[in-house]
């Protein structure tokens, strides 16, 4: 299965955010450093600005940080309005959507369920267009928040051993995350965990051969629980069906299992969690389990670095 777009060739100044391996080192290493200061702090560094969110689908911290990070930094938001209540049930094309909403607005951030959606926007747009969640291939801000998160709690993002866990097929965020580290931080290993019928698809497996990372895949949590910085769990992608897995037994971090990391090692998810089958509440608690503090916390404070270096000086 290979359903990642072609990517564009970058351009001097980072342009849009739709793919991580087209994000350049620089305009990663320019919203980590923003994001560091940012945090919940409230500024007018974007008054003037406005940002549309487009969703297809549905959408819970994504949507309300990239809202949140635009008005804590003094600028606006709009939504458009689904299919149904929008000029599409006139008969209004695509394109034209787009031009309308880039003429009113100064940055597009896109959920959708199609992969090229994103892509074919950033060709149509006249500002800056943000890749939300392309469907089950992409989700570069949410791969971006992960890794200053680790950045931030383990102090480097090298000679890392991260256990990708769960539904890494279908899963755009462990897809992100593996493509950005190979890209920019390919000294690191990855382990994928899980059913067979759930392991990564061989576009990403491709991509961190020719980069030269290390991976591996196992289907039990147990085989790498004490060896890995890392514990990144996913959950299964129900809205995007695949024949097959009737009956198949979806990895869980119990909280038994839970107390074998290492005292240093973090415990992640894009959440939301299904917490009966992969993440049960029991390991909240543990000091491991960041996905409730800082994870979340990161999500904010780098959705406003990102839009800073978008928007400012334009």
């Amino acid at each position: 299965m290979n359903i990642m777009q072609p990517v564009p060739k970058a351009a001097a100044k980072q342009q849009h955010v739709i793919d991580v391996r087209d994000l350049d080192k620089k305009f990663i290493d320019a919203v980590f450093s923003r994001a560091e200061t940012l945090g919940h702090m409230r500024n007018d560094s974007l008054k003037g600005k406005s940002l549309c969110w487009v969703a297809e689908s549905a959408s819970t911290r994504t949507g309300m940080s990239f809202k949140a990070a635009i008005t804590q930094l003094g600028g606006a938001h709009d939504s458009l309005p689904d299919p149904e209540h929008s000029s599409e049930s006139k008969g209004e094309s695509f394109e034209d959507t787009i031009r309308v909403v880039g003429t009113y607005h100064d940055v597009i951030v896109i959920r959708s369920k199609d992969a090229a959606f994103p892509s074919n926007a950033a060709k149509l747009s006249s500002v800056p267009v943000i890749n939300a969640g392309n469907g089950p291939d992409q989700h570069p801000t949410q791969a971006l928040l992960d890794a200053f998160t680790v950045k931030q709690k383990l102090g480097t993002l090298e000679g890392l051993k991260i256990a990708l866990v769960g539904d890494l097929s279908r899963g755009r965020a462990p897809r992100s995350l593996a493509l950005l580290f190979a890209k920019h931080y390919p000294n690191n290993e990855f382990v994928g965990v899980g059913p067979e019928e759930l392991w990564m698809d061989t576009d990403v497996v491709e991509y961190l051969k020719e980069q030269k990372v290390r991976y591996s895949e196992v289907k039990r949590l147990t085989d790498v629980i004490g060896e890995v910085d890392v514990v990144y769990m996913t959950r299964l992608q129900k809205e995007h069906p695949r024949k097959g897995l009737f009956g198949v037994e979806y990895p869980q971090l119990t909280l038994e299992l839970a107390k074998k990391l290492d005292r240093h090692a973090l415990i992640m998810h894009p959440l939301p969690a299904n917490r009966e089958r992969e993440l049960p509440y029991s390991i909240d608690g543990l000091p491991q389990a960041i996905y409730l503090k800082d994870q979340l916390r990161a999500g904010l404070a780098v959705r406003k670095a990102i839009l800073q270096e978008l928007l400012l000086d334009k």
